[in-house]
């Protein structure tokens, strides 16, 4: 009996495999199961990926998240704290003004160890209506900033105070 028991582990080892994550010239190892392991599921590739091994960010420039991440962001919503900093960012994979009834997915929340100020950011925003699209210099910006978090919001939910 033993050999299988020693089978199996090594069968689930070889399942999560280490991506080498570029970080300014930085060679950082973390876990990472790719999304065709999940078949192209979002949501149990950023639980398994973002959650469960979030430890491995805490800590770290956002960047690492954003350079591992396999689906784009398209866009983002900022959280301020009480004295008008950005404490945290939602990244989503669709555009906020979609109807939520018909999409399944994950919204990604990293919160920010060393918030910025809100006006800091307002100058990557210079037409009226871009806030909140996902651009190279906002991933640059808040790339910089030192994980504290990451939390989730799921869609569809049962009960809109839920995040699963």
């Amino acid at each position: 009996m033993k050999p299988i028991y020693l089978l199996l582990v090594l069968l689930m080892a070889s399942c999560v495999s280490t991506k080498r994550v570029t970080l300014n010239d930085e060679k950082v190892k973390i876990i990472h199961k790719s999304l065709k392991k999940f078949n192209n599921d979002t949501i149990q590739y950023a639980l398994f990926n973002y959650i469960d091994h979030k430890d491995q960010f805490i800590g770290k420039p956002a960047s690492l998240i954003f350079n591992s991440l396999e689906y784009e962001i398209v866009s983002f919503l900022p959280g301020s704290d009480l004295f008008y900093r950005i404490d945290a960012i939602d990244l989503s994979p669709f555009y906020s003004g979609k109807p939520l009834d018909n999409i399944k997915t994950i919204e990604l929340i990293v919160e920010f160890a060393n918030p910025i100020p809100e006006d800091s950011i307002s100058k990557l925003f210079p037409v009226h209506g871009t806030y909140g699209n996902w651009t190279p210099e906002v991933r640059e910006v808040f790339g910089k900033l030192i994980v504290k978090d990451i939390v989730y919001l799921k869609y569809p939910r049962k009960n809109p105070r839920d995040p699963n």
